[in-house]
């Protein structure tokens, strides 16, 4: 069992980090066990808001198979629980969600991610994402190659908080439409591989409002829970404290922005569209 020594912190929105989360020779034959595994490639993505490659399915192996079970323990569920004043809390893993969706991602050299929020609801609404959990899987770390998790202010466009990708560390996070987060440029000298595991929590559509109504209750500004796929804010992977002008000229950046155009009528209108497909079908003003 982990000693939870650290306390939740509460800006930009509730996190939490666990050091040391796996003992310490489980944490040595998971990397050993990632290293000798031949994985199959299930998607790169290589644009202006991201550069990653996420794997197929790892849950066959002995070790990565424990560390999700570990993820989707009652032990996690419950430090989440009392965070969210629920005791209803679903994972990927319970429903089964996970078919087509690798858990396991790498970020090579030259990989980031963008400022981005991830989708908000699972089986057609009935279930609403409220937290995420990431654990780092990479060997060795150096902070001169960056590759931290950033946090962002509630409205995604300016870095707040930046998380060391240190090994056998997790990292669980509060997650609702302001919960915007991405992934330092990375690149290390070594050619060494950031590799984490993430998992998705969820609770109730029908108690969505009480639940965000606790975390919001010792908040000096409130989040929001509405529908929305994953969403990357087009032109500024980084925020505007940290510009990258070849990255915001680049063409391909308005294939993200319907995406981000429905996410922001979605969250201020009250809309509940998830994609273009389903314009006609809900309505702009459908609340």
């Amino acid at each position: 069992m982990v000693n939870l020594k650290n306390s939740w912190i509460n800006d930009p929105f509730p996190h939490l980090v666990i050091d040391n989360f796996l003992e310490e020779r489980e944490f040595d034959l998971l990397c050993h066990e990632l290293d000798q595994s031949k994985l199959s490639l299930q998607r790169n993505f290589s644009t202006p808001l991201e550069s990653k490659s996420i794997y197929k399915n790892t849950l066959s192996e002995n070790f990565s198979m424990r560390l999700i079970n570990q993820m989707n323990s009652p032990y996690i569920k419950d430090i989440i629980s009392k965070k969210i004043g629920s005791s209803e809390i679903m994972s990927l893993s319970d429903i089964n969600v996970s078919s087509g969706h690798s858990p396991y991602h790498i970020t090579k050299n030259n990989g980031f991610l963008g400022t981005h929020v991830d989708h908000s609801s699972a089986q057609n609404g009935k279930l609403r994402h409220i937290a995420n959990t990431i654990f780092y899987a990479i060997s060795t770390w150096n902070t001169n190659w960056g590759g931290q998790t950033i946090f962002f202010s509630k409205n995604g466009f300016i870095q707040k908080v930046l998380i060391d990708t240190i090994p056998n560390r997790l990292v669980i996070f509060i997650h609702s439409a302001n919960s915007f987060h991405g992934v330092k440029h990375y690149y290390s000298d070594e050619n060494v591989e950031r590799r984490n595991f993430y998992h998705d929590y969820y609770v109730y559509d029908e108690d969505i409002d009480e639940v965000m109504s606790f975390i919001n209750k010792d908040r000096s500004f409130e989040l929001s829970h509405c529908y929305h796929g994953t969403t990357f804010i087009p032109f500024i992977p980084y925020g505007l404290n940290k510009l990258d002008f070849k990255k915001i000229f680049n063409i391909k950046n308005l294939k993200y922005l319907p995406v981000y155009l429905l996410y922001i009528s979605n969250y201020f209108f009250g809309t509940k569209i998830t994609s273009l497909r389903n314009i006609f079908k809900f309505g702009w003003f459908d609340r």
